[in-house]
């Protein structure tokens, strides 16, 4: 896979494996710099492009012959009383690219991290196997402030209605419900969704999901609001995840 990364214009060939709430904290706006000025990667396979913002963790997809699908993706983080802290606005502090290894084989970790109020600090990670044509987005929160945390979600990818530009209505079909048993996920219809597919006007389809790994309950959620809809992945916690000074948690991926 050809990857491209694109500093303020100038581009450079890279050849890489890519592997309602109330909310108190403000969120800056959402960055209407044009990507090809903004410092980013974007992996390309079939017809389609993943653009990854170095110093804001938003992406988007882009699909020739559509054009973006969805755009503005982010990510945040729910306190136990119900406060927001979203990635939008939270100090870039540096990325890094390193290799991996496990057992479905090697890829290439893109991770940028970040300071967030309440000594919050967000790591996220856009991962690719070298063997594998999809991508897996982790988020993973450290409390490096004096004060524990109580945390009710971490929620790796939030998107809005409005930015799913490419989707037919933001049509949606009916999703794959898991639930987590011993070592691994099993359908099952009482639970939430694990993974959605959003249909386009084409034979073209984005598939949201999360891969559960059974330490916390992880699910897709579509919720519809008056005027508009969210979408969401994320990792909840019933009863809220205790984060104490120096404790640092990582929610379940997300696959795209």
């Amino acid at each position: 896979m050809h990857a491209t990364r694109c500093f303020a214009g100038r581009l450079v060939p890279i050849v890489a494996s890519l592997a309602a709430v109330l909310c108190t904290f403000p969120a800056r706006s959402q960055d209407s710099t044009p990507w090809s000025l903004r410092d980013h990667y974007s992996f390309s396979s079939e017809g389609a492009t993943f653009s990854y913002d170095v110093k804001t963790a938003e992406w988007k997809v882009d699909v020739e012959g559509i054009g973006t699908v969805v755009d503005h993706v982010t990510a945040e983080v729910v306190l136990a009383d119900r406060r927001v802290v979203p990635l939008e606005g939270a100090q870039y502090l540096g990325e890094e690219r390193t290799k991996f290894t496990d057992a479905l084989g090697s890829g290439t970790n893109f991770r940028s991290q970040f300071q967030a109020p309440l000594g919050l600090a967000i790591r996220y990670t856009v991962a690719r196997y070298t063997e594998h044509p999809f991508l897996t987005l982790y988020v993973e929160i450290a409390n490096v402030g004096r004060e524990p945390l109580e945390i009710a979600a971490i929620r790796p990818a939030v998107l809005r209605r409005k930015d799913i530009l490419g989707l037919v209505g933001g049509e949606r079909t009916r999703g794959v419900q898991t639930r987590h048993r011993g070592r691994y996920p099993v359908v099952h219809n009482s639970a939430a969704a694990s993974l959605i597919p959003f249909r386009t006007g084409s034979n073209w389809v984005l598939g949201l999901g999360v891969l559960q790994t059974g330490r916390a309950e992880s699910a897709v959620v579509v919720r519809d609001l008056p005027g508009s809809e969210r979408a969401y992945v994320e990792t909840r916690f019933d009863p809220p995840l205790y984060l104490g000074p120096k404790h640092s948690f990582k929610a379940d991926p997300v696959w795209i």
